[in-house]
């Protein structure tokens, strides 16, 4: 779901809850159609991305395709919204957790997102929790901001930049990814297929060392 503040001035109460409901419809369906990216509005060059499984806010072209991505889904879940990049969802860790990592798409549980217009970007929140950048993780193979959430408050918002991506980026035929990590392909490798990456593990193997990272149930910090 996405809401936005409007001001009519002169319009009966009715009339202006009509026109915000209509806008809502409107922005919901803008951002549930193709690809997008997610910016931050503060620090531009870093994007929402998604690496072996692994959910940073980091430094990357856009848009970025393949293996490593930052090309993102919106798709309706309840009142809301389920944020996807290559294939999982963006998710609140855990009831007590306020870490944003990746998990299953098939859970429907901590994966629902409002989206909310301002003047200066997009504040995302799910329950009353803004989604914001986090500390840095210095890590080779891992390394970018995490992301958690915050009790949304007007002082603590996190505003974001949600942008289209061009449809002839990702609707193939388009011959070699100069953005992607992932070796060149026929075709526009936005879902990271496994003959890539083994592809990738030949030619690249210090990326995929293998190496214990902190998890839980419901993902990797």
């Amino acid at each position: 779901m996405i809401t936005t503040h409007l001001h009519f001035y002169g319009s009966s109460r009715t009339e202006r809850m009509f026109f915000v409901f209509i806008n809502a419809i409107i922005c919901s369906s803008s951002l549930s159609y193709g690809y997008k990216t997610i910016r931050s509005v503060s620090e531009p060059n870093l994007y929402i991305t998604l690496r072996d499984g692994i959910l940073r806010l980091k430094e990357s072209h856009e848009p970025l395709i393949g293996m490593e991505s930052n090309m993102v889904k919106f798709e309706g879940l309840g009142d809301g919204l389920r944020i996807i990049v290559n294939e999982k969802a963006i998710c609140k860790a855990g009831e007590n957790n306020d870490m944003v990592v990746a998990c299953d798409i098939a859970t429907n549980k901590n994966t629902e997102w409002t989206v909310t217009n301002k003047s200066g970007g997009e504040v995302i929140e799910t329950d009353g929790f803004c989604l914001t950048k986090d500390e840095l993780d210095t890590r080779m193979e891992t390394r970018g901001y995490r992301l958690s959430v915050e009790k949304c408050s007007k002082a603590s918002n996190y505003m974001w930049k949600i942008s289209e991506v061009d449809p002839m980026i990702y609707n193939g035929n388009l011959g070699e990814d100069v953005h992607s990590f992932a070796m060149p392909t026929p075709y526009v490798n936005f879902l990271g297929d496994k003959s890539t990456k083994k592809l990738y593990r030949l030619i690249h193997p210090p990326f995929y060392r293998a190496k214990e990272r902190p998890e839980d149930a419901r993902g990797v910090f």
